[in-house]
């Protein structure tokens, strides 16, 4: 097996969760799945994204429609986040 990914059903082993929420997680766009060996598969670099959306939805209560919404929200707080940053970095040469 790929060390780059994990299998869906592990992870959801794993995290004693059900695999139909990292299907409606897939379906809405929110993660990307790959496939190795006919399995699906969660690639590394998408696991900070699919732990934060399983967190919300497990203690936060957030449904799959608000992770869409949450998540779009969360990022665009980062995309703020980093404007504000190089907008203090622009500042300081100034």
């Amino acid at each position: 097996m790929n060390k780059d990914v994990i299998t869906v059903k592990e992870y959801c082993h794993i995290h004693q969760i059900d695999v139909g929420l990292i299907d409606r997680l897939e379906e809405s766009g929110l993660v990307r799945l790959v496939s190795v060996n006919r399995q699906r598969c969660i690639p590394h670099d998408a696991l900070g994204v699919v732990e934060r959306l399983i967190s919300w939805h497990v203690e936060l209560e957030v449904n799959p429609q608000g992770l869409e919404v949450a998540n779009t929200l969360y990022q665009r707080v980062l995309e703020l986040q980093e404007e504000v940053t190089r907008l203090r970095s622009a500042l300081k040469n100034v």
